[in-house]
């Protein structure tokens, strides 16, 4: 039901950020708001390594069908995101505004090497990859962290599971 409902949530996000951006033409501070949502469900370390997966090839492809990138670009870069922060997400716990800015700056910074990684072994995958507004972006990434990371944590506990930490990183 968890990720059902933050699909949902997601799938509302980007096609309002879709909307608003066609509105004030500032393509430039499009944040990775389906790469915040990632890191957020990788990190709360609920559920399993598959359903990480499964949910990330799910927001990946919503990614790829709404923003006309290459087919299979977000989900195969929004699955490794989500492997990546597994891996993670078994030594710290993220908490406090400055650790979730980080960790949504973070895993857009990943996941940009990774489309790097995609469009260096695929030349035909590079003429859709916009590089220039990159700075802004993982600038506009970070600041809706934070709201992500929240907004996560209140459906967490409209559906009662509670909170699991190891380490606290402030």
């Amino acid at each position: 039901m968890r990720y059902i409902l933050l699909f949902g949530v997601v799938y509302a996000l980007l096609v309002l950020e879709a909307v608003l951006l066609r509105v004030v033409r500032v393509d430039l501070l499009a944040p990775g708001l389906a790469q915040a949502v990632v890191v957020y469900v990788a990190l709360s370390r609920r559920g399993s390594a598959p359903a990480h997966a499964m949910f990330a090839l799910a927001i990946g492809y919503l990614c790829d069908v709404l923003s006309g990138s290459p087919r299979g670009l977000h989900a195969f870069v929004l699955v490794a995101l989500a492997m990546l922060g597994r891996l993670v997400a078994r030594r710290v716990y993220i908490e406090g505004f400055v650790a979730e800015a980080l960790a949504a700056l973070g895993g857009s910074a990943t996941s940009a090497m990774l489309i790097g990684a995609v469009a260096f072994v695929l030349p035909e995958a590079a003429p859709a990859i916009p590089w220039s507004p990159l700075p802004a972006q993982l600038i506009a990434t970070a600041l809706v962290g934070p709201p992500i990371f929240a907004m996560g944590r209140r459906l967490d506990a409209r559906l009662g599971l509670g909170a699991v930490r190891t380490m606290k990183i402030r």
